[in-house]
């Protein structure tokens, strides 16, 4: 190898050594959704520990939280290029999403609730009381209570900015 070629090759790994590394990926051994964080293992790299699933741990309940499934791949982004602290960036498996603490429940499926709501509301439709204000005594004339209701249909009910 000539002298020039030993320089270079030395000079590019000490350049290697000295750029940052802002991005990396690895797979999610272990997730500890009381502290939004989880364990990365990347290989032949260190082990990233309590890598933050929110950008602050101490962000408060006005957050969207993604809990990565244990397996899945995740990137992740060093904080201030400190090997010891990191943010997760993407998944490819979600376990779990809370939105502002969860304190409303599940997601509803909006399909669902509308076919229920139409079954209601036809049922509502078809209720008939008998009365015998119309007619001979023996024969009573079925008439609707109260005014029907229209079918809900799918737009009255669903916020297309939020799918699942």
């Amino acid at each position: 190898m000539k002298l020039e070629e030993t320089l270079q090759d030395l000079i590019e790994k000490m350049i290697k050594k000295e750029l940052p590394l802002f991005i990396t990926e690895g797979e999610v051994t272990s997730v500890d959704k009381g502290a939004n964080t989880c364990d990365v293992n990347r290989g032949e790299l260190s082990e990233l520990k309590k890598a933050r699933l929110n950008a602050i741990l101490e962000a408060g309940q006005n957050v969207i939280t993604v809990y990565p499934s244990v397996g899945s791949k995740v990137l992740c982004a060093l904080i201030e290029n400190n090997p010891t602290d990191a943010f997760v960036l993407s998944t490819n498996n979600i376990d779990e999403i809370i939105i502002n603490g969860g304190n409303n429940g599940g997601m509803s499926i909006v399909g669902k609730i509308l076919e229920k709501l139409n079954n209601l509301e036809n049922a509502f439709n078809a209720h008939m009381h008998a009365t015998a204000a119309v007619g001979p005594p023996s024969i009573p004339t079925p008439i609707p209570d109260v005014i029907p209701l229209t079918s809900t249909v799918l737009e009255e009910i669903e916020n297309t900015k939020i799918k699942h």
